[in-house]
């Protein structure tokens, strides 16, 4: 039997009002309103979803950012 972990359809994300969610819902559900989890877990859960919105998205010269 073989351990295994899926981040995308898991629920692992600690969401306020929810309890834990999967990163699929996180992006497809938008009546998800905050965060839940402790300050640490709040920070890094955020820095994660801004990383992949980020890497989704990155604009290509300074004008794009404007």
């Amino acid at each position: 039997m073989q351990n295994h972990f899926n981040l995308i359809y898991e629920n692992w994300i600690p969401v306020a009002g929810e309890g834990r969610v999967s990163l699929e819902r996180i992006f497809k559900d938008s009546s998800l309103k905050g965060l839940g989890g402790t300050p640490i877990q709040k920070i890094s859960v955020l820095k994660l979803l801004l990383g992949i919105a980020q890497a989704a998205y990155t604009p290509e010269d300074d004008e794009a950012w404007m």
